[in-house]
């Protein structure tokens, strides 16, 4: 998965097992928030940035269907600007 920050966006693609996605969300300060949208149903993700991965819960929730649990994302590479997050980190917390 390739995830982009920029101005409190999120964007990005991957593809998985279940097949290929596209990834939209924001974020503001330390709080993530993450749609990983396939097809035909989506993946909500509800985070934290600790300076180092987002981590929290996700939910998927398509009609009768229910299913959650814990998640962690990390940079790798320079395809995430993690930087950019540890500087919108630092300026909620003064």
């Amino acid at each position: 998965m390739t995830l982009r920050f920029s101005s409190g966006k999120i964007g990005g693609r991957g593809s998985d097992q279940s097949g290929d996605f596209v990834t939209e969300g924001e974020y503001e300060g330390a709080d993530v928030l993450l749609f990983k949208r396939y097809p035909e149903w989506s993946v909500r993700y509800d985070g934290k940035w600790d300076g180092q991965m987002i981590s929290g819960r996700w939910t998927i929730r398509e009609g009768r269907f229910f299913d959650t649990g814990s998640f962690e994302i990390w940079p790798e590479g320079e395809d995430v600007d993690a930087q950019a997050m540890e500087e919108t980190r630092e300026a909620v917390q003064t």
